[in-house]
Formats: structure tokens, C-alpha cells, sequence
């Protein structure tokens, strides 16, 4: 008679042994193992190489959408700051193009007003055109016959403040910015320096004198 041995073991057995149940096929890819019998499962396709970004990171199976792709318009690189600081001291109605005897807006600024400027427009004579943000018209940096109407606010910020009883002014002749003392009625082309700021008081009981420690 037949009879089976596992050369392994060592067992023989007279019975023919059962094999063993086969291996589950493996899924496909994106299917999920747990979708019930019969539910359709995830297309396997490859994304393209040229829908993915070039650089960064890159999702697994999703190609980059086209929205994404599409940059946002650029927008004003940069503003300017002006200061309406006219010689006759009035306030002006802003222009609604580029002409010094043109329309007028509603837009009303007064002396001492700083504004954002996305535009510097040269003029005829020197004039430089001022177009102002968000809508609001245009200014001019001078005026024929006047003298200076819009400084760069830059640079005036830029500077330490006058001493006390100083104030800027403008000569109408050459339209350059002088000095002016209101209390001693005193001029001078050149910018007066403000005063040393006092020293700090020293703290309560210690001598200016006493050596350290």
C-alpha cells in the first residue's frame, strides 16, 4: 500500500494529506481590501509629469489643478509717500488727470496731509504729476509762478525735528525750503540742529562720582 511520509517531520500517514488553502490574491492598486464583493475600485492611472509642480512636495495620485497653476496678478510694487506742503498754505483740490488747469475731483487735501502716490508723472517746465492711490486724483509737485506744493514725505520723516520755534518755509521766488524762527524772527537756509537731549537722571541715592563697586 501507498502511504505518505513528510521527510520533514518524520510523520507518515496512510491518509493523503489535505493542502493547504491557497494565498488571497493581492489587491489592485487603490483598491481598498475592506470594499464589499462587487464595489468598484479606484482607477490606477499615472498622474503626468508635467501637471505635477516642479518643485515641493507632490501628492501621491493627484496632478497639480489648474487654478493652482495660474499666478495671482502682480500688484503695486511700491508706494510712495508725498506731503501736501504748499507756500500759500491753502488746501487744493485734487485733479482728475495729469493737467495743473484741469478738472477738479472732490477730493479735497489739506497742508500738512501725507498721501500715497503709485504714479510720478514728469510734466512740461519740470513738474512732476502725482497720481494718488486708491483713485483720489492727482497732484503736482509745483506750480509755475506759485512755488512748491507736495514734498516727499520720506525724507522729511527722515530728519531730527526742528528745535523749538522752528519751522520750515518756503521762498516763493526760488521755491527752496528755509528756516524761520517765530520767536526771534530769525532765518537760515540750513536746517537748525536741535539742542542735546539732557542726561538721564542718576538713580535715587547713587553719586555720579562714586567709583564702581
Amino acid at each position: 500500500k501507498t502511504y505518505y511520509h513528510n521527510r520533514f517531520t518524520n510523520e507518515p500517514s496512510w491518509e493523503r494529506p489535505a493542502a493547504p488553502p491557497a494565498p488571497a490574491a493581492a489587491s489592485p492598486l487603490g483598491a481598498s481590501p475592506l470594499a464589499p464583493l462587487g464595489a468598484p475600485s479606484l482607477p490606477a492611472r499615472a498622474t503626468p509629469l508635467s501637471s505635477l509642480p516642479s518643485s515641493g512636495p507632490r501628492p501621491l495620485g493627484f496632478g497639480l489643478p489648474a487654478a493652482a497653476s495660474r499666478l495671482p496678478s502682480p500688484g503695486i510694487a511700491c508706494l510712495k509717500k508725498w506731503r501736501y506742503q504748499p507756500c500759500n498754505g491753502t488746501p487744493i483740490a485734487t485733479r482728475v488727470a495729469p493737467e495743473m488747469e484741469g478738472g477738479r475731483s472732490a477730493v479735497r487735501i489739506q497742508p500738512g496731509d501725507v498721501f500715497d502716490v503709485v504714479e510720478e508723472k514728469p510734466g512740461l517746465g519740470g513738474v512732476l504729476f502725482l497720481k494718488l492711490a486708491d483713485g483720489k486724483g492727482w497732484l503736482f509737485d509745483q506750480k509755475p509762478g506759485t512755488g512748491i506744493m507736495c514734498v516727499r514725505a520720506e525724507s522729511a520723516q527722515a530728519e531730527p525735528p526742528l528745535p523749538e520755534g522752528w519751522e520750515p518755509m518756503v521762498d516763493p521766488s526760488s521755491g527752496k525750503t528755509y528756516y524761520h524762527n517765530r520767536s526771534t524772527n530769525a532765518s537760515s537756509w540750513e536746517r537748525p540742529a536741535a539742542p542735546p537731549a539732557p542726561a538721564a537722571p542718576s538713580p535715587l541715592g547713587a553719586s555720579p562720582l562714586a567709583p564702581f563697586g
